[in-house]
């Protein structure tokens, strides 16, 4: 009996860890890839911001100290996306949005313009922010470098 006992014992630890160590072999899943298979095997409609993480602004020099630039910004979701406020985060920068309200699968414009009047010479790097209703990305953080001649 005590030895059935001992061997019923040994069965059940090398059971749990032949279990435990193959549990561990399975990747780790991101965040957005969780997100990705919630999405796509829900029926409900939801808006997703899609657009660059940063923006080249170039050089500018001191007959150019103003510069616009132009970024595409896509409604890569299945409900309407809103976008409901651009925030600089400085004065030096100015935005103006094409349209507010993107249909899933379409994309709207921002113009871009800062104004490095006030900056000495050097490298800069600002951004600015766009709240939405976008179900993974509400705030979305855009960067801005360029530098000054």
């Amino acid at each position: 009996m005590r030895k059935s006992l001992i061997f019923a014992s040994l069965a059940l630890i090398v059971v749990l860890f032949s279990c435990k160590g193959a549990a561990s072999k399975q990747p780790v899943k991101t965040q957005k890839e969780l997100l990705e298979e919630a999405l796509a095997s829900s029926n409900t409609p939801y808006a997703r911001i899609s657009a660059p993480k940063d923006i080249d602004m170039g050089v500018f020099d001191a007959e150019h100290l103003v510069k616009s630039v132009v970024m595409k910004v896509n409604n890569t979701g299945t409900d309407t996306l809103y976008i409901n406020t651009l925030m600089p985060e400085c004065d030096c920068t100015t935005l103006e949005i094409s349209d507010s309200v993107v249909a899933p699968k379409s994309d709207t414009r921002i113009t871009v313009t800062m104004d490095m009047s006030e900056y000495t010479p050097g490298k800069i790097h600002k951004s600015f922010s766009i709240i939405s209703n976008s179900v993974d990305n509400h705030v979305l953080h855009i960067g801005l470098d360029c530098e000054r001649k």
